[in-house]
């Protein structure tokens, strides 16, 4: 039968005669499966210093899950994990069978948004 599956190639780059390196998607490996994504803005307001984000998913188990988050007035983009921290704002997330909880901790008037991914394959 030989050669099947989905591929997608550079400009400039015959998909019928070019290597894997100037592919821009091929089913040929696994890739991550994104069961839900979006991108949540965020403001720390009042004298608390922080901010809780519930973000609902209801798959029923607890997927694997990665965000970025931008401080506003801050260049770069941060991959987060379950703590990170940037120019004095940190994060901690927390992933439940139905919900991710993410604590954006920071000062008063502090803002920017990130954007989450929730994987739909189960970890085992």
């Amino acid at each position: 039968m030989g050669d099947f599956g989905i591929k997608i190639s550079q400009p400039g780059f015959d998909i019928i005669t070019t290597g894997d390196e100037n592919l821009l998607l091929t089913s040929k490996y696994n890739a991550f499966k994104v069961a839900q994504t979006a991108v949540v803005d965020w403001s720390i307001v009042g004298p608390s210093g922080g901010v809780d984000k519930t973000i609902t998913h209801n798959l029923g188990y607890k997927p694997g899950f990665m965000f970025f988050f931008e401080v506003d007035g801050v260049d770069g983009r941060i991959i987060a994990d379950s703590y990170s921290s940037v120019s004095g704002v940190s994060t901690f997330s927390n992933m439940y069978d139905t919900y991710l909880e993410i604590s954006i901790n920071g000062s008063p008037g502090d803002s920017g948004s990130l954007r989450y991914f929730i994987f739909a394959d189960i970890i085992e």
